[in-house]
């Protein structure tokens, strides 16, 4: 199962999209990032302590410490995170997995949305139904 975005879904975000992103997001220590400027992903070691809240520090114990700041990332979300995201957008959302009677398909549904029209959002990987769902939040807002 597919746990978190990859940097090609990344690139199908607008910049208006991308700069929205990375105001929602609040890095942590564990997070898979892109960053922009070498194309590399990285495993967040640690936010950096007294040196500024957008310095985000990842510990290459061959290089030494590397500082990144969150304007030249992007996060790598994982499935935890866009439902955080979806469910800060106070609006219902709801996620069903429907598998085939024999285990041949997965299909999931995640229905995001106020009223009698939510939108739906399908997918065979829930990372990805989830993502269609984010991206539609990010060019709205």
């Amino acid at each position: 199962m597919k746990q978190r975005i990859t940097v090609e879904d990344l690139e199908q975000l607008t910049e208006e999209q991308k700069q929205r992103l990375r105001e929602w997001w609040k890095p942590q220590s564990g997070d898979f990032m892109y960053y922009l400027r070498r194309g590399k992903q990285v495993l967040i070691n640690y936010i950096g302590d007294g040196i500024s809240d957008d310095v985000i520090v990842h510990v290459d114990y061959i290089i030494g410490e590397e500082l990144y700041t969150k304007g030249d990332c992007l996060p790598l979300l994982n499935i935890g995170q866009m439902i955080e995201l979806l469910e800060e957008g106070k609006m219902a959302t709801e996620i069903i997995d429907i598998k085939s009677p024999r285990g041949l398909f997965n299909t999931y549904f995640v229905w995001y949305g106020n009223g009698d029209f939510p939108k739906k959002y399908e997918a065979n990987e829930l990372c990805n139904a989830l993502w269609q769902a984010v991206k539609q939040i990010l060019k709205e807002e």
